[in-house]
């Protein structure tokens, strides 16, 4: 298995060695229950499903009871340090990029041991699958086909395979597109999913950001990378909707002079939000028009912006709090 993995990695001219060793699931649960303690490595598939059973909080303990020791003898604090010391080893991971080579292998061949037809197989097989629908797939909307894998471990999950628009494909501007993403953060895999589906919406249906050197396949590669910090972002914000960008800078100099923004905004915003001093409570990335959010997710905390001119006119807003 590891081999053949390899070989498909290089035969998209990847960089196999970028891509760590494959173990079964069981040898997953043996890699990070061991960091907690070395003799974890010697359970099995049924002590890790009598685990899995406890609250993440709660495994630490159930390990220490079901080998009879104490938990002071831990290697590590709890089960995030060990899952993270896991990931460390190096088992079970690769580069984003080394894992888009290996699907791109399933488009142009290049492989001595698999024909064509078998590849076909295979995509078709991807292409129905029905994990993770509220994923990528769900935000890329019905206009393409994508034959794709997931992924789910703790605080961990990803998405990863081959979409086209379906009617046009080979045009460089309909893919097929190579796509690898992952996501990191909370426990809950609903706000993975969510992740997934503002990505999906926002980014993959854009040019293409790296093409392979080969033009007989036109094969383009779009790699993201959601990191804990993305998915978990949250902010808080309050702004003033007005018509004009001449009266959007004159009630800014008010606020700088030190009139209360949310007297203004009660004042002046046309938004329904204005009645609340344009309070919009708290939102994540993709629940606002692009121009709201490049602001709240960059812009400095507690300082009046703008103007800022989106489809409903010109805003001034003021972040106040983001994670």
């Amino acid at each position: 298995m590891n081999a053949r993995a390899r070989r498909m990695v290089d035969a998209s001219n990847g960089q196999p060695e970028h891509l760590g060793p494959i173990s079964k699931l069981v040898e997953v649960r043996q890699g990070v229950y061991g960091q907690l303690h070395p003799e974890a490595r010697q359970l099995g598939g049924l002590d890790f499903i009598a685990l899995r059973q406890h609250r993440v909080n709660q495994r630490p303990a159930a390990l220490a009871q079901a080998l009879d020791i104490g938990e002071g003898s831990f290697e590590q604090p709890d089960y995030d340090h060990a899952f993270d010391a896991y990931e460390a080893t190096g088992e079970n991971v690769g580069t984003l990029r080394a894992y888009g080579d290996l699907l791109a292998s399933l488009h142009h061949g290049g492989m001595d041991d698999v024909n064509a037809e078998q590849r076909q197989t295979l995509l078709a097989i991807m292409q129905r699958t029905k994990s993770g629908e509220r994923r990528l797939k769900q935000g890329m909307g019905s206009g393409l086909t994508f034959a794709h894998k997931t992924g789910t471990q703790h605080r961990r999950s990803c998405d990863a395979g081959i979409a086209s628009r379906a009617s046009q494909a080979g045009d460089a501007a309909h893919g097929p597109w190579v796509i690898v993403a992952c996501a990191r953060g909370p426990l809950s895999v609903q706000a993975h999913e969510r992740a997934w589906r503002v990505w999906a919406k926002r980014c993959v249906i854009a040019v293409p950001w790296v093409t392979t050197s080969s033009e007989r396949d036109k094969l383009a590669y779009r790699i993201g990378f959601f990191i804990k910090e993305f998915v978990m972002a949250r902010a808080s914000a309050r702004h003033i909707l007005v018509s004009s960008e001449e009266q959007c800078n004159a009630l800014k100099q008010e606020i700088e002079n030190g009139r209360d923004f949310a007297d203004v905004a009660k004042q002046h915003s046309s938004c329904p939000s204005g009645r609340q001093g344009g309070d919009l409570g708290s939102f994540g990335p993709g629940q606002m028009v692009p121009e709201f959010d490049k602001v709240v997710f960059s812009g400095e905390l507690n300082k009046v912006h703008g103007p800022v001119q989106t489809q409903f006119g010109y805003h001034l807003l003021e972040i106040t709090s983001r994670t």
